[in-house]
């Protein structure tokens, strides 16, 4: 079976109607989950979005991010993202961040970026 269609089989598993959910929660310390209805393959690579949030003082926080997974290497690369805000209606893009600053080496410090790649790969 090719990694594609393996990846294809897992992604039904998981996002299908069992599941009972479109973001599952991918634990460690930031209050995140995975977007299981944004599975999909993009050149080859498993792509998905992870989404993650806080609270401050002012009201909550959050950022969407779209990353793919390369499994062979090891690393997340962060293709983009959003960031929002509760006492703002603005929807900030993520900046245009040099190559290396886009690469999450995984096994990362925190859990949700290992279960992020974990569900993306399947290892």
């Amino acid at each position: 079976m090719t990694g594609s269609v393996a990846f294809t089989l897992a992604a039904m598993t998981f996002s299908g109607p069992a599941a009972g959910q479109d973001w599952v929660s991918l634990g460690g310390t930031l209050n995140s989950e995975i977007d299981m209805q944004s599975l999909h393959m993009r050149d080859n690579l498993p792509v998905a979005q992870m989404r993650y949030g806080g609270q401050t003082a002012q009201g909550s926080v959050g950022m969407t991010l779209e990353m793919a997974a390369i499994c062979a290497e090891d690393y997340l690369y962060i293709l983009g993202g959003t960031s929002t805000a509760s006492w703002s209606a603005r929807v900030l893009q993520m900046p245009d961040l040099p190559e290396e600053d886009r690469i999450i080496y995984v096994p990362a410090p925190n859990e949700a970026f290992n279960n992020f790649f974990t569900y993306l790969c399947r290892k």
